[in-house]
């Protein structure tokens, strides 16, 4: 069915170390695509196969069984293959017609090899959490924007996209427990090895406090070059490890917490005016990614300092930072809200997490330190950036373009990242909340709903 040689651009066997960079390059992407276009084609055999009824002439009662032994793979992956094929296949009614695929753009996406197969698996298990009585062009909408998000991202990023337009859907969520509300639970379970010498740690937080630690951790495990520029080999937990030890060293020294980003760590609530004054009670966003609901960001905003920020009708910010050398507060407020996180295609980096990157450098182009002229870019991205032939320029509406190498596309198109621009769910992709709401100046005991 498919010709390796065609497929590679040559002949499998022949001494690639005589091939050059920027075809090796190619090679590796069209055997990637191959591959993707196989694994449709071994769907649709799947689905044959289950039309038929193949696997019981043989013995055997599902086609999962079937595919375990004549494949040899492991009885998970047997049924996420039949699963697959399942979902995007078409299949025959029991009158004779055709019944269409479950997942059909998802489908074609894989057989053009523009997404894998673990895309499809993302997009599907997504779709399978929808509540039942979410309409069918919602679910087809929310296929459509996870496929095409699938086109540019890892199925990692595809699953967080997931994750918003679930919250989209049913932004409250089921009922609240009014004891939860007041009494979130919390458990921290404290164990010592056995010779003394180590504390193992294990339990979970409510979102709240969750989110509180994450952000605190976040600028103290951040990788630390030594002063030779030697990277830092310690692993992500190693480094968490290391993050709450000093945590705690300067909990005891309250007040001297180290800043991330050239600020202070904190918590940031996305809101309206409205929702700050009660006026609005749907969800908002805590560090731009947790929905809760607005009564508990109120709550929060009780002890907390407010930055205000002007926005256009298109979420242009309008009254946030002027020319200085580096970027000042104001003006990172401004990259997060209106970056999102870290702009490269595909990664899913937050705000806390990166860096405001001169598009002009400051000092050899002279590039202005505004709006106009900086992005926010996670310190892996930044490094590239800087190191490679990976380039950034501001498009005309404002927001930055990403510009590939002209060994990885001739043609230089320019990409943004889709997961945190296009990727938000429209406000279409929900379902009406027909719950009753207390209205406004309602007396002090009664229980907002939680997201």
């Amino acid at each position: 069915m498919f010709d390796n040689c065609v497929v590679l651009g040559g002949d499998i066997g022949e001494d690639l170390f005589r091939v050059a960079d920027a075809e090796l390059v190619a090679r590796l992407r069209a055997a990637e695509v191959a591959q993707r276009r196989l694994q449709a084609a071994q769907a649709l055999i799947t689905a044959e196969i289950v039309a038929r009824g193949v696997m019981g002439t043989y013995g055997y009662a599902d086609a999962a069984g079937l595919l375990r032994d004549v494949l040899n793979v492991d009885a998970k992956d047997a049924r996420q293959r039949a699963r697959r094929a399942e979902m995007i296949c078409a299949t025959a009614g029991i009158d004779g017609s055709v019944v269409p695929a479950t997942l059909p753009a998802a489908g074609s996406a894989l057989r053009e090899g523009e997404i894998s197969a673990a895309h499809v698996d993302v997009i599907d298990h997504v779709l399978s959490l929808f509540p039942p009585a979410a309409e069918r062009v919602l679910r087809e909408e929310g296929e459509r924007i996870l496929t095409e998000l699938a086109r540019t991202n890892s199925p990692a990023v595809v699953r967080r996209a997931g994750r918003e337009i679930l919250d989209r859907l049913d932004p409250d969520g089921k009922e609240p427990d009014t004891e939860k509300l007041t009494q979130p639970r919390r458990e921290l379970h404290l164990a010592w090895s056995a010779k003394g010498d180590r504390l193992r740690l294990s339990g979970y937080l409510d979102k709240e406090s969750g989110v509180r630690l994450e952000t605190l951790l976040s600028p103290l495990a951040k990788p630390r070059p030594a002063d030779d520029a030697t990277p830092d080999l310690r692993s992500v937990s190693e480094r968490c490890g290391d993050g709450l030890a000093e945590l705690l060293e300067y909990t005891e020294r309250a007040g001297q917490l180290p800043g991330q980003g050239g600020e202070p760590p904190r918590c940031t609530i996305t809101m309206t005016i409205d929702q700050l004054l009660g006026h609005d009670d749907s969800p908002v966003k805590l560090n731009d990614h947790r929905a809760i609901s607005a009564a508990e960001a109120r709550r929060l905003a009780c002890d907390a300092k407010i930055v205000p920020a002007m926005l256009g009708g298109a979420s242009e910010v309008l009254d946030l930072g002027r020319a200085v050398r580096t970027a000042s507060l104001a003006q990172r407020c401004a990259l997060y809200l209106r970056d999102k996180g870290c702009v490269f295609p595909g990664c899913d980096r937050p705000p806390q997490w990166t860096q405001a990157h001169h598009i002009k450098e400051w000092c050899e182009q002279s590039g202005p330190t505004d709006l106009a002229n900086l992005c926010l870019l996670c310190s892996y991205h930044h490094r590239l950036i800087h190191h490679s032939d990976w380039t950034i320029r501001m498009g005309a509406d404002g927001q930055p373009d990403i510009i590939p190498p002209a060994w990885l596309d001739p043609e230089q198109r320019a990409r943004r990242n889709t997961y945190h621009q296009a990727c938000r769910a429209p406000a279409r992709l929900r379902t009406r909340d027909t719950r009753k709401r207390p209205k406004h100046g309602a007396r002090h005991g009664a229980q907002p709903s939680a997201p």
